[in-house]
């Protein structure tokens, strides 16, 4: 008989249940209705178009944690959540409508460059490069080639 509590597992990389899509893209457009009323308060001058908005700042960094399958909802709702936060502010309808194409490239552009160059990477040991395909590649590679979230483009 198993004793003890079971914890949910979250895991970014995958978001298999539909449960947790959903509280990721909740939490998301919270955080960006939320980031430019911290930037409002923290700035001497919160009429000041910045070129790097927070908010873009904040979902890039999201983007570089999950699968590029969620990004058309992610993207969109955060989009929204800025707006929202727009229109309350007072920002023109017109100024919305060129701020939200901006964000759009500059997001795509730092999230598109920076998901193929930054990767989670676990090193335990060294192992000799003739030692490499038995101790590494087949037992951690191979045998869990399912599991994998970025699977190698070389093979054995």
């Amino acid at each position: 008989m198993k004793t003890g509590r079971s914890r949910l597992s979250w895991n970014l990389a995958k978001l298999d249940s539909p449960l947790q899509t959903v509280i990721l893209v909740c939490l998301v457009a919270t955080l960006s209705y939320l980031a430019p009323k911290l930037e409002g308060a923290l700035l001497l001058h919160p009429r000041t178009v910045w070129p790097l908005w927070p908010g873009c700042a904040l979902l890039v960094s999201v983007l570089l944690l999950v699968p590029r399958r969620i990004w058309p909802i992610l993207i969109p709702i955060s989009f929204a959540a800025f707006a929202l936060y727009d229109l309350q502010a007072g920002v023109p309808i017109g100024s919305i409508a060129w701020f939200i194409p901006a964000d759009t490239v500059q997001v795509l552009t730092a999230a598109f460059c920076l998901k193929d160059v930054m990767t989670i990477r676990s090193v335990r040991e060294e192992v000799k490069s003739q030692d490499w395909a038995e101790k590494v590649y087949r037992p951690d590679i191979q045998a869990k080639w399912d599991k994998l979230y970025k699977k190698p483009r070389y093979t054995m």
